[in-house]
């Protein structure tokens, strides 16, 4: 009886096993970076460079479901493509589970240095997209060639501008001199160019050509052959008197204008005011380095201080009694520092 038992709970056992077997077809899997294109099958990688995942039945044309687990405790993604970070370095074991009984393993090596890879395959063009030469004053774009979800634009020397997160941006530079432009993809990949920045009339002054010099009206020097006037030893050389030139009072230099360096809030009050008709174009005479003609980048738009005025004199609203909406939603400002820290530049926000 014993024998009989054994017998048949085995052939149970064999027939649960054949009724339930999975034959899994080979799979094909490929890792491929974006900094790191041609990596000879070695699976070495950069730390935070993005790579891409995929999986490939073979000799199945059914659609697949394939779930990845990256071995670094990061939550698992679904789908026969996927693409995965690394924050740190180290060797990880990465397990693709096909229709969730198949399984495919390999190593992957993520390193923070250039050692095994073929860095010569990593992008090399420049995606920011602006001239070399930029001219002060001038309203100057700047794109990228290569498309991103999340953009951060900032000039370097200029850290008062903060950081822009708009696809294309529009920078002024009112001093001439070297700038270095700074964009950050996705929070991963970063690029800088820098650009020349120069004063056109200073420029071309400098270009100008000079006079023609005046060497060959002067007649050349007498030679020996030449009759010299002779004077003689008792004939007396009157030397003119020398002539006082007349000195010239030249005007006492007036005092450098002196500016107030009022905080950013202060300022924003008073545009604020503006808007409400309390203010006008000369109570900002002692912040701005060239009064009414100031240069403004309002709404993304370029203007003047004056013109900015009028468009918010005719955003005055009425008064409401338990609410009322500020009009100036941003303000930046760039400052002249050898000109008494007096506005240059402005950036406004309004609604």
């Amino acid at each position: 009886m014993a024998f009989i038992l054994v017998s048949v709970l085995s052939l149970a056992f064999m027939g649960y096993k054949i009724a339930t077997d999975v034959k899994c077809n080979p799979v094909k899997i490929q890792a491929i970076g974006k900094l790191n294109a041609t990596n000879d099958g070695k699976n070495i990688f950069f730390k935070s460079e993005e790579i891409v995942f995929s999986a490939q039945v073979e000799n199945s044309k059914d659609s697949q479901t394939v779930v990845w687990d990256f071995g670094d405790k990061s939550s698992t993604k679904t789908g026969q493509s996927v693409a995965h970070v690394y924050a740190t370095e180290g060797s990880y074991m990465v397990t693709a589970t096909i229709n969730g009984s198949c399984q495919e393993s390999f190593a992957v090596r993520i390193t923070d240095g250039t050692q095994g890879l073929h860095i010569s395959t990593a992008p090399t063009v420049n995606p920011i997209v602006t001239p070399d030469v930029l001219n002060i004053g001038d309203e100057n774009s700047f794109s990228s060639t290569q498309g991103a979800k999340i953009y951060s634009w900032s000039v370097e020397e200029l850290p008062q501008l903060g950081i822009n997160t708009d696809a294309s941006v529009k920078f002024i530079f009112q001093h001439p001199g070297t700038y270095t432009i700074k964009l950050v993809l996705d929070n991963i990949y970063n690029f800088s160019k820098v650009v020349q920045v120069i004063d056109p009339a200073v420029n071309l002054a400098s270009a100008a050509p000079l006079p023609p010099t005046m060497l060959s009206e002067v007649p050349p020097p007498p030679t020996p052959s030449q009759d010299l006037p002779v004077i003689s030893k008792k004939e007396e050389v009157v030397v003119p008197a020398k002539v006082e030139t007349p000195k010239v009072e030249t005007p006492e230099a007036k005092p450098p204008k002196t500016f107030e360096l009022l905080p950013l809030p202060a300022i924003q009050q008073m545009l604020e005011e503006v808007t409400e008709g309390k203010k006008d174009v000369a109570d900002f005479n002692s912040q701005l380095c060239n009064g009414a003609g100031t240069k403004v980048v309002a709404n993304d738009k370029p203007t003047t201080f004056a013109a900015l005025c009028m468009e918010l004199k005719k955003k005055k609203r009425k008064m409401i009694v338990f609410k009322k909406e500020k009009s100036i939603q941003s303000l930046k400002v760039v400052r002249d520092e050898t000109n008494g820290s007096c506005i240059t530049l402005m950036y406004v926000t309004y609604k």
